[in-house]
């Protein structure tokens, strides 16, 4: 098996770090040594990253491949995620029957799941007539936070900190409050109420730790309709940044919510010394878009998210 160190530190391949670069809104992003540090090493360093050279007409094409253990445990079948695929020409054909010829090796039952950015456009062009459905063209945004007070972020009496009781309520949220557009909703491999439910598992165990900190907005009475989660921010390139994880809230209950509760979240990130935040939407999803672009976010990218049921 390929050594994936090797084929991603191979100049052959820079371009398409640049393009897989998730990272991209950072100042020198996308110079070598910062590729390395942002994509090569860490997705070299993987848990269960897999190689799968196919070549076809002789041509090598390498499928840098994960095993998604906590969703293959939970839907009770094998679930992957290509990272990336590298190669080194411009015949979206060939591309195209290396996908092809991956697609076979997929055991029957599994689910891949395979994030593209838009700027792969060959890759996009070999995906289209491949078994690979799109199901999510997303959209993802960074705040930059440097140099910004919390004393800008008045937050509402009504919005808190969630605990771990809340838990069960806020799956609930998630669970009801349900986005059409989201990858799992809008990929026919699965069924609404799986969608439904699998929303709000993660939103539980979201407060349960899948999350470092989660934010509730509550009603007059207490009882929580919406929520925003977040994480601790991580090192990249010197800067420290954070990204939020997931959101919902129930409209009927109250408008507004999703910007009262990032307000919150904000405030909590510059405490956290965070230098960025980032998150990501789909792209029909306006009321999340509003949001988060009210909230002083910018575009740095589109990706389009396929998959693919055996």
């Amino acid at each position: 098996m390929a050594n994936p160190d090797q084929l991603l530190h191979n100049a052959r391949y820079g371009h398409l770090l640049k393009l897989y670069n998730p990272f991209r809104f950072l100042p020198a992003s996308g110079e070598a040594a910062a590729l390395s540090e942002l994509v090569a090493l860490p997705l070299a360093a993987s848990h269960n990253l897999k190689v799968f050279t196919l070549s076809p007409r002789g041509t090598d094409h390498h499928f840098l491949v994960k095993h998604l253990d906590w969703d293959s445990r939970y839907f009770g079948f094998d679930c992957f995620q290509i990272e990336m695929v590298l190669y080194d020409h411009t015949d979206y054909r060939l591309l195209h029957e290396a996908v092809e010829l991956f697609v076979r090796l997929l055991p029957h039952g599994s689910y891949t799941s395979f994030t593209v950015p838009a700027t792969d456009i060959m890759m996009m062009q070999a995906l289209s007539g491949s078994p690979f459905l799109l199901v999510e063209p997303r959209v993802n945004y960074a705040l930059n936070l440097r140099g910004v007070s919390p004393d800008g972020f008045l937050v509402d009496d009504q919005v808190d900190l969630a605990a771990i009781d809340d838990a069960n309520a806020l799956g609930g949220i998630a669970s009801r409050c349900r986005n059409p557009f989201d990858r799992v909703h809008a990929d026919p491999a699965f069924s609404t109420d799986v969608a439904d439910a699998y929303l709000g598992v993660f939103a539980s165990e979201s407060v349960k730790g899948f999350a470092d900190a989660v934010f509730k907005i509550s009603d007059e009475k207490g009882v929580p309709y919406g929520f925003l989660a977040v994480n601790q921010p991580v090192v990249r390139l010197g800067y420290r940044v954070s990204k939020l994880v997931l959101a919902a809230a129930d409209a009927s209950v109250a408008r507004g919510s999703l910007s009262a509760l990032l307000k919150a979240v904000t405030a909590w990130c510059i405490h956290q010394q965070a230098d960025y935040l980032t998150t990501i939407t789909q792209a029909a999803n306006g009321a999340a878009i509003r949001a988060w672009e009210k909230g002083g976010f910018s575009l740095y990218s589109v990706t389009q998210v396929y998959s693919l049921k055996r």
